[in-house]
C-alpha cells in the first residue's frame, strides 16, 4: 500500500524524562496531521524501562503506531528496525521522516514542509535527504539550523551566523544543499534508503546523521535545509543524562566519520582537533565566548567536570580515538572511497586553525557566511531566470 509519510518517533524513557513534554510533542503532531491523508505516526520504543508503551498505547493507540524493541539499540538501529517491520507490513511510503520526542510541531509549518516535498520530489527524482529549521524551545531563536562538515569531520551549524530561525526562512527562501540534515529531523526520500540503505548499524547515538548523509553525497543524492519553520525543539532533554556514552559516541564516531570520508588527511586533522583540545578551553575563557559555545552544545569546562575531572575526560576521549580508528581500518573503510571529487559542501580551513578557538571561530564563520552568500546569488539568478 503507497502512502505519503511515515513519522518515526523514537523514544526512551520519555514518560519519566521529558513527562509533559512527551505527550505535547505528541499531540502537536497529531493536530499537525488531522486532515492530512496518507500521514502515519510510527511510535517506536527504545526499550524504556518506565511504562512508556503502556501509558502511550492507552492515550494514542488509536491513533498511532507502536512498535516494541526489546532494548535501548540506540536511535539510527530504532529508525532501521522501524523501517524493517513498515516494509514488512506491506506498507511503503514516499517520504521517511526520523523525528526526535522532544520537538512541539507547528500545523502551519507541517503543511508548509509538506508542499515542500512535494516540490523536491519532482526536482530530485532520484531523491534527497532534507531538514527543516527548528527554533531552540529553551532560549528561543534558533537551534542549529543546517549544518557543514569541515574537512575533519567537525560539524559546523548555521547557528554560529545565523541566531534568528525567522531570518534564516526569510534569507534562505529556496532550499540550501548543506552536508548533512540535522538527525532531530530528517527526512529520507524512499528512494535515498532503497539506493545505499539506512543508519551505519554501529552507530549508537551521535553522527549517524553524518554518515548516513555523506554516504548519500557519494552517490549524487544531495542534504538539503528546507526554508521553514516546523517546531520547537528541546534538544538533548534524553543525551543529558548519559554525558559518558554521550562524549565516547561523539568522538568515536567522528573519528570514524574523518578517516571513512576523508582519509587520512581528515584523520590527521582530527586528531590534532583532541591533541589541543585543553589549548583551546583555556583559549575559549580567556576570550569570554564560553556562552556561546554553551549554548552550542560545545561547553567544554562543563563536560570535563561532568565525567569526573580532566584525566577521566582524558581518558575516555583516548579509549574512543583508538576504537574509531580500528573499527574504520577494520572495515577497510579507511582506505580509499572518500569524499573527493563528490560535490558535498564541506568547510575548509587552514590546519592552523585548529590550535585556538579564537582562529577556529572566525574562520567557521567565514566559511558560513560565504555558503549563504553563495546561495543568496543562486537564489538571486533563479529569480531573474524566472522572470526571463
Amino acid at each position: 500500500m503507497e502512502r505519503e509519510l511515515a513519522l518515526i518517533i523514537v523514544n526512551y524513557n520519555g514518560v519519566s524524562v521529558l513527562k509533559e513534554l512527551l505527550f505535547e510533542t505528541l499531540d502537536s503532531i497529531l493536530y499537525a496531521i488531522r486532515d492530512i491523508p496518507k500521514v502515519d505516526i510510527w511510535f517506536v520504543d527504545n526499550g524504556s524501562t518506565d511504562n512508556s508503551v503502556m501509558i502511550v498505547r492507552e492515550k494514542y493507540g488509536n491513533v498511532m503506531k507502536i512498535l516494541k524493541l526489546g532494548r535501548n539499540v540506540g536511535y539510527g538501529n530504532a529508525c532501521n528496525l522501524a523501517y524493517i517491520y513498515i516494509n514488512r507490513t506491506g506498507l511503503r511510503y514516499r517520504f521517511y521522516a526520523c523525528v526526535n520526542n522532544d520537538i512541539v510541531i507547528d500545523s502551519r509549518g507541517f503543511r508548509d514542509l509538506l508542499a515542500w516535498l512535494n516540490i523536491l520530489d519532482k526536482m530530485f527524482p532520484e531523491g534527497f535527504v532534507a531538514a527543516p529549521i527548528l527554533i531552540n524551545g529553551y532560549i528561543g531563536g534558533l537551534d542549529f539550523g543546517g549544518y557543514f562538515v569541515d574537512n575533519s569531520g567537525g560539524a559546523w551549524p548555521l547557528r554560529f551566523v545565523a541566531r534568528s530561525a525567522e531570518g534564516l526562512a526569510n534569507t534562505l527562501q529556496l532550499p540550501l544543499p548543506i552536508s548533512y540534515a540535522d538527525g532531530a529531523f530528517m527526512i529520507f526520500h524512499r528512494a535515498v534508503i532503497e539506493k545505499i540503505g539506512f543508519f551505519e548499524q554501529r552507530f549508537f547515538l551521535y553522527s549517524e546523521d553524518v554518515e548516513v548523509c555523506l554516504r548519500a553525497w557519494q552517490s549524487g543524492v544531495p542534504s538539503l535545509l528546507i526554508p521553514v519553520i516546523v517546531g520547537k525543539h528541546y534538544r538533548s532533554t534524553t543525551t543529558n543524562k548519559m554525558k559518558h556514552i554521550q562524549v565516547y559516541m561523539q568522538v568515536r564516531n567522528r573519528v570514524y566519520n574523518a578517516l571513512r570520508y576523508f582519509g587520512l588527511h581528515g584523520l590527521v586533522r582530527t586528531l590534532i582537533w583532541y591533541v589541543f583540545y585543553p589549548v583551546r578551553l583555556v583559549d575559549s575563557r580567556h576570550i569570554m565566548v564560553e556562552k556561546l559555545l554553551e549554548e552550542l552544545g560545545l561547553n567544554l569546562l562543563g563536560t570535563i567536570q561532568d565525567l569526573g575531572g580532566s584525566i577521566s575526560t582524558a581518558k575516555l576521549i583516548i579509549r574512543a580515538l583508538i576504537d574509531g580508528v580500528c573499527w574504520a581500518w577494520k572495515n577497510k573503510k579507511g582506505r580509499g572511497s572518500t569524499l573527493r571529487g563528490c560535490i558535498v559542501p564541506v568547510l575548509k580551513f587552514p590546519i592552523s586553525s585548529l590550535v585556538s578557538t579564537k582562529a577556529l571561530l572566525n574562520n567557521v564563520q567565514v566559511a558560513l557566511l560565504n555558503m549563504l552568500c553563495k546561495h543568496l546569488e543562486y537564489r538571486k539568478r533563479s529569480r531573474t531566470s524566472s522572470e526571463h
